[in-house]
């Protein structure tokens, strides 16, 4: 078999048969692997329940009560719901809304709706009624099927008044409609009808279906087509609020045929989902997969907590649990998970959001069961999955496409084919995508395909040689929050509502729980109350206590109108929202300014920086401060650092970061301390120290130069790296694990230069003192670094650089050496070193402690933590 290309359909596999099959080549094919019902061919298009289940087989499990739901009483109840609505004649071409959790009467309405040809739509039961009402208008839905205290909520909103039928579900799954009267009995007839009376007729009961009509559907039911739209589920789109996806009969068929010929579930098995049923994770990998296989779907409320899970593995015999990753994180380290049998637990599959592999692998451990995760959409339901029985799958992987699935990786600017290994944008075809959008009833929807069938996800995704996909990123703007898809124009148009609000944005921070966390940035307006600049806080407050009260109002402003999974998760104030010429917001700038900050971890870490009022130190304290910490500048002229404090303040992302300037010699120890005292009572502890402050020294032979200035230069570059460690490190120390020291130093430190003795010594005393540092401070959790920036056209290279020649034999040898460098493009770009600086500081590095490390060594290949994360 040749190295398969990126854009092919999933590789080689054999069948049961013993032949070989390219799975999705063609229809024919696919057959092999999917019956023609499955497919649309004929029969069935959604498998509703499975007729290799015995009736007494439990379908449903109730989790907390241990109450049995049989694979007899649910196609009952399916039937019933389905009678239901089409004695009101609810059935093709018109949408039910089901305002549900998971249980036992989502599954009977769910099936029962479909079953009786109509649409579902299904809503969520945490989100506000305004959103209900919003998508029941969307949908054009006349029908519901909702709880009590679901409808009181509903009720009151001018769009209930478009619902024809309303019918409850209180209690068991039987459904009723509200009375205004008593309450009905169960089994009772229909109460008065909700809303105006139809204009036209309802419509005929569906004629019968034919004889032949495949086993578990009632013979007065037609066999949808599978080309009809079986369900809405709401997607998120980029610049506006979600829009509804439809998904067919067939879309659904045949993504549980795919699904199940990657992952075989048998009647045996117990499975648990923490997914809500109405998301497409929940409906297709839990509900409907289970029930094709006549499985047991144990389910729980709307909250699942940890211990609950736990109970439910040990109480139940749980054999597969489908998971989202901040659920998978705790079991790979919550000491509860120690107290339970997890011992029937085979398989965890994790979804909705990317699973790191470290915690993939330490949950495996812990639990002893295989740790998967899979990739998928609204759009498509899931497109990759591990196979079971798979020979050492790559960590990090979501599987192998799915059979029929198509994968392409291209260039996101040209389209063009990318080679294996290359990361791109991941294009998927198959028949499991949806057709499109809902239309608006004013035009057609626009497909989400290209031309030849392409869905171009905006994913970040690579492919290796065995066919594994690797997604690594997203080029849209839409946030993954733990599988949900947020659209941030809509939090953007709740907070313009809010009269404190002159503008804001919203964009996803990398979260390794959540996938991505919706943070919003908001300029406030003048008559906010809120004084611009913001005044510093006094110590041990982070946030003036009139800021934090309007940007928790603010938070709460958001909570207030959108559903749980939408809501803002961390808010900043800015002076503005960047913006190109047209007014165009530039949102990546604002992305890869809260991605930094997430993975640096600076906000609330307060920085000194000494030897900041020029050069070297002021490109540090600048890059700092935009990385979201407070900071601290010292050097001798108090003149020249005040201007270079305000360089700084304009550095910083948002009106909270505080910077201080601070003259010092750091030559003098009394000073240090004082300095270092000023700081930590006005900013807190300092938490990173940038040892900047340097001279080169004079230059010529040793024997030539004056002695005061040689030793003036060891002053500077050792004794002030000492002073100031000396005073900062018992404070890094009280404070906890997590400091950083970068002593700067040079490749003179390394090499030794001839003719620059006083500084090559110097330097090469830092990078010792370095390493004995931190072997000292390791016990502490405390990292320190040598840190050669390179040759940086800035500060004291820069000095040489512009006033070469002196006339000085050895000034302009170095000159001319740096001008020489300088014109082979051997400097380092300031930016380049000033994020290496960053990086440093911010944790990815730390496993280097101690060592001698470049600006090109830190950012050309990013060095793990110790402790294998990322």
């Amino acid at each position: 078999m040749t190295e398969p290309k990126q854009s092919q359909r999933q590789p080689i596999e054999r069948t049961g048969t013993g032949t070989e099959t390219r799975a999705g080549t063609e229809t024919a094919s696919r057959a092999e692997t999917m019956t023609g019902a499955e497919t649309g061919a004929g029969g069935v298009p959604l498998p509703y329940l499975s007729p290799r289940a015995p009736g007494e087989a439990t379908a449903l499990l109730h989790c907390r009560t241990g109450e049995r739901t049989s694979y007899a009483r649910l196609t009952a109840l399916v039937d019933r719901a389905a009678r239901a609505l089409a004695d009101r004649g609810i059935g093709p071409g018109q949408t039910v809304a089901l305002l549900l959790g998971n249980g036992v009467p989502f599954a009977a309405a769910y099936h029962g709706a479909l079953r009786a040809g109509a649409t579902v739509l299904p809503l969520d039961p945490l989100a506000p009624p305004a959103e209900w009402e919003r998508l029941i208008r969307t949908a054009h839905a006349r029908s519901l099927v909702t709880t009590r205290d679901a409808w009181d909520a509903l009720r009151p909103l001018p769009g209930a008044r478009a619902l024809r039928h309303t019918l409850l579900t209180d209690t068991g799954a039987g459904l009723e409609e509200p009375d205004t009267g008593p309450e009905p009995e169960p089994g009772d007839g229909p109460g008065p009808e909700l809303g105006p009376e139809p204009e036209t007729e309802p419509e005929p009961e569906p004629e019968p279906g034919p004889e032949s009509t495949p086993q578990g559907v009632p013979e007065h039911f037609p066999i949808p087509d599978p080309t009809a739209t079986a369900v809405l589920l709401s997607s998120s789109g980029t610049s506006g609020p979600p829009k509804l996806i439809r998904l067919t009969h067939g879309n659904l068929s045949v993504n549980l045929a795919q699904i199940h010929a990657r992952q075989r579930l048998t009647p045996d098995d117990v499975i648990v989902a923490a997914a809500p049923w109405r998301h497409i994770f929940g409906m297709q990998m839990a509900l409907n997969h289970s029930l094709r296989s006549g499985a047991t779907l144990a389910f729980t409320g709307a909250r699942f907590s940890l211990e609950e899970l736990l109970h439910a593995v040990e109480r139940h015999r749980i054999t597969v649990a489908f998971l989202a990753p901040p659920t998978v994180r705790l079991l790979a380290q919550d000491p509860a998970v120690d107290r339970y049998d997890l011992s029937s637990l085979r398989i965890i599959l994790s979804g909705g959001a990317p699973l790191a592999p470290e915690i993939a692998d330490a949950c495996a451990r812990r639990t002893g069961a295989v740790v998967r995760q899979g990739f998928g959409m609204t759009e498509l339901g899931c497109a990759f999955l591990v196979p079971d029985g798979a020979e050492d799958p790559p960590p990090g992987s979501v599987g192998l496409p799915l059979p029929g699935t198509d994968v392409r990786i291209s260039d996101p600017e040209t389209g063009a084919e990318l080679p294996p290994g290359t990361e791109g944008e991941l294009w998927l075809r198959g028949p499991q995508i949806s057709p499109g959008p809902a239309g608006d009833g004013t035009a057609p929807a626009p497909a989400l395909t290209d031309g030849e069938g392409w869905l171009h996800t905006g994913d970040l995704a690579r492919v290796d040689a065995r066919g594994y996909c690797f997604v690594t990123g997203r080029l849209k703007e839409l946030i993954k929050y733990k599988g949900h898809s947020v659209a941030p124009a809509e939090s953007e148009a709740v907070l313009l509502t809010h009269p404190a609000v002159a503008d804001a944005a919203v964009v996803g921070v990398p979260d390794p729980d959540c996938g991505e966390l919706p943070k919003a940035y908001v300029v406030l307006r003048p008559e906010s109350g809120i004084p611009r600049p913001l005044p510093d806080p006094p110590p041990g407050s982070p946030l003036p206590s009139p800021l934090a009260s309007l940007l928790d109002s603010l938070l709460a402003h958001v909570a207030e109108r959108v559903p749980p999974q939408r809501r803002i998760r961390a808010i900043e104030t800015v002076r503005e929202l960047p913006r190109n010429a047209t007014g165009k917001l530039l949102r990546r700038e604002l992305t890869a300014r809260a991605a930094a900050t997430a993975r640096g971890a600076l906000h609330g870490r307060t920085a000194l920086v000494t030897g900041a009022s020029r050069g070297l130190g002021l490109l540090f304290a600048e890059a700092l401060a935009a990385a979201g910490a407070d900071v601290v500048i010292t050097g001798r002229d108090g003149r020249t650092l005040a201007g270079a404090a305000e360089r700084v303040a304009r550095a910083a992302p948002d009106d909270r970061t505080r910077v201080r300037a601070i003259p010092m010699d750091v030559r003098d120890p009394a000073a240090v301390r004082r300095a270092v005292e000023e700081a930590t009572g006005a900013l807190g502890p300092i938490g990173v120290l940038v040892n900047n402050a340097g001279v080169t020294g004079p230059r010529g032979p040793l024997w030539e130069v004056g002695g005061e200035e040689w030793w003036d230069a060891q002053e500077t570059n050792v004794r002030g790296v000492v002073n100031a460690c000396r005073a900062v490190v018992p404070g890094m120390i009280a404070a906890g694990a997590g400091a950083r020291i970068v002593n700067v130093v040079s490749v003179a430190g390394q090499q030794g230069w001839a003719h620059a003795s006083a500084y090559s010594v110097s330097k090469s005393a830092g990078i010792r003192l370095t390493e004995c540092l931190a072997a000292e401070l390791e016990p502490h959790g405390i990292a320190a670094f040598s840190f050669h920036p390179g040759l940086v056209d800035s500060g004291m290279t820069a000095d040489h650089l512009r006033r070469h020649p002196t006339g000085d034999h050895w000034e302009d040898l170095i000159g001319e050496w740096l001008h020489t460098a300088y014109e082979n493009g051997r400097f380092t770009p300031a930016e380049d070193a000033a994020r290496a600086l960053v990086r440093l500081v911010s944790g990815p590095a730390d496993a280097l402690s101690g060592r001698y490390v470049t600006t090109e060594s830190v950012l050309a290949d990013p060095p793990r933590r110790a402790d294998g994360g990322g």
